[in-house]
């Protein structure tokens, strides 16, 4: 049988405690009423942006004269708390909403009727778009019932976790896949046309939270799995079943017809949608991620970073990377590593359609090697800020392309390229934060050996704000060693594809993608001098604040090492 959904919008223009008060103390009263009296099956509410703040509400097969009784109601109930509204100005409440139509504009106590336009594609198709409208209105009272007992937006954000973790368990993630999926999370509202990019302080506060006490995230999980694992009536118990219960009928809809969705992605929009109900904003969803991928790894930092023990983590690691004499030849023999060509496109770095910029053919490199050893140095200061589009090319061609000259050679599966690598796997990619580079635009760019060409991974944000990565890529020349951000052609990023070595390297992998990262990071530096460019390697640097920046999720893919490049600055 067909749904029919009515909708209303109410609009309110109030801070968040207001918004609330007002859903819980009138909104939500006269919806249940509403349902209650049978003049509606079912209802659900969210939060929403478009046309000024305002409630959306919904009923499923309502009698018309209910719902136009129920907007008079909340007419009547905006105009009395009308003390409660905040001037608004439409630019300003737009500005980080870039995808806003500033001609659609409602005044506080605007209560309107609406079309109910349901996003189908989006929740896997007709009918597990039913299963999931279901699920919002379970998810509706659990959210009041949260906002009633959670009033201050700390106590809703570990919430918000809490039932982030139960949705990671219903979904059978392993702990891996878990950190993957909450960075991918965090890296995914960058691309949104709905909010403005995220400047890096979710994420900051969330590594503060953690670390300030490990033991209590670490912990809470544990006790969450114990808590759902009995029979209850908590929040927590009716979200883990209603959403056990939506996720099992899902896979039975995906069993007799393919669904329009990834289930994954099905469950992430009803996590976002909770999260809205219970006023949530996207920085506070980028924080609750990352401080869940903190989370799972299941280990707790050392307290002392240069503690001695032969139990910290670098001797921990040394030893169980260890090759042994009776096990190099047999268990621990390498397995094939697959090249990037051959994972499937969710795992595969590249995405189709993103555009391409083509460098030209790399010029010679005819200085002497041993000139090359003897003149090769650390450049601090100013950077030039400007690198030419050609030398970047043979900077790229020459130290981490392919090696023409050896691609003929027989019993070769991949094209060599001028780097050593384990088992020819190329597992360290060269990424480039365009800044001053002469015919290319500021973003984010990954190098791809094969086609000697530029990905752009991202746009001209990647290239901001520089010197937040690392002290020494500086802000300014104030004598201290490093690189002024500001100055650099391109900021060079050696990023280690640990994932997929690990299939062939088990545990010894990172020692392996350490060394090529070393390899190619030498070549850069030895090939720039050749060139006449200045040139720097860095170490020390924020490995989650590059890692952010990039996209990359710190745990299968990471940044190894920084090179900023360019060009000797004019004479003063």
């Amino acid at each position: 049988m067909t749904r029919t959904w009515s909708a209303v919008y109410v609009h309110l223009h109030r801070d968040r405690d207001r918004i609330d008060a007002f859903l819980l103390d009138h909104l939500a009263p006269r919806a249940e009423e509403l349902v209650a009296r049978g003049s509606a099956k079912a209802w659900f509410f969210l939060r929403y942006w478009d046309g000024g703040p305002h409630l959306r509400v919904r009923f499923l097969d309502a009698d018309t004269d209910a719902v136009d009784a129920f907007s008079g109601h909340m007419r009547a109930a905006a105009a009395e708390t009308a003390d409660d509204a905040v001037a608004l100005d439409s630019a300003a409440y737009y500005a980080n909403l870039p995808q806003a139509d500033p001609d659609r504009w409602h005044g506080d106590g605007d209560v309107v009727g609406a079309v109910y336009e349901p996003e189908t594609a989006r929740y896997g198709g007709p009918g597990a778009l039913e299963v999931c409208e279901d699920f919002f209105c379970v998810s509706s009272a659990i959210a009041l019932a949260v906002l009633r007992s959670a009033p201050r937006p700390h106590q809703r954000q570990a919430v918000a976790a809490d039932l982030t973790s139960l949705a990671f368990s219903v979904l059978g993630f392993s702990d891996v896949e878990a950190v993957r999926q909450a960075r991918g999370y965090h890296a995914a509202w960058d691309y949104s046309a709905e909010v403005a990019r995220g400047d890096g302080r979710a994420r900051e506060e969330a590594e503060h939270l953690f670390h300030s006490s490990p033991s209590r995230w670490l912990q809470r999980r544990a006790r969450l799995e114990r808590l759902v694992s009995t029979e209850g009536s908590s929040t927590h118990h009716l979200w883990h079943r209603a959403l056990s219960e939506t996720v099992v009928k899902l896979r039975r809809l995906h069993a007799e017809r393919p669904l329009t969705n990834d289930l994954t992605r099905i469950v992430w929009s009803l996590l976002h949608m909770h999260h809205n109900r219970i006023g949530l904003d996207i920085d506070d969803e980028r924080r609750i991620a990352w401080l869940l991928s903190l989370a799972y790894p299941r280990w707790e930092p050392a307290g002392d970073f240069f503690a001695p023990g032969v139990a910290s983590p670098d001797r921990a690691y040394a030893e169980a990377s260890k090759y042994r004499t009776a096990t190099i030849g047999g268990e621990h023999l390498p397995r094939p590593v697959p090249h990037e060509e051959e994972l499937s496109p969710a795992a595969a770095p590249s995405r189709t359609g993103l555009p391409v910029v083509d460098l030209p053919a790399p010029g010679p490199l005819t200085a002497p090697v041993g000139d090359v050893l003897a003149h090769r140095y650390s450049a601090h200061g100013d950077y030039g800020s400007r690198l030419p589009l050609a030398d970047l090319s043979s900077l790229l061609g020459h130290a981490a392309g392919i090696s023409r000259a050896r691609s003929d050679e027989p019993g070769r599966h991949r094209p060599p390229r001028n780097h050593p690598s384990p088992g020819a796997a190329y597992a360290t990619q060269v990424w480039v934060v365009a800044r001053n580079v002469e015919g290319l635009e500021p973003g984010a760019y990954r190098y791809r050996a094969g086609e000697h060409d530029l990905l752009r991974a991202d746009g001209a944000a990647a290239a901001d704000g520089l010197a937040e990565l690392s002290p020494f890529l500086r802000a300014s020349a104030d004598g201290r060693p490093g690189a002024v951000a500001d100055t650099v052609g391109a900021l060079l990023v050696l990023v280690g594809d640990l994932g997929r070595l690990r299939e062939g390297y088990g545990q010894r992998a990172l020692r392996l993608l350490l060394q090529e990262a070393g390899h190619v990071a030498q070549n850069l530096s030895l090939c720039a001098a050749a060139l006449g460019l200045r040139s720097l390697v860095v170490s020390g640097f924020a490995d989650d604040a590059v890692n952010a920046r990039l996209h990359l999720d710190g745990v299968d893919r990471m940044a190894l090492t920084l090179l900023p490049v360019g060009s000797e600055p004019s004479p003063a």
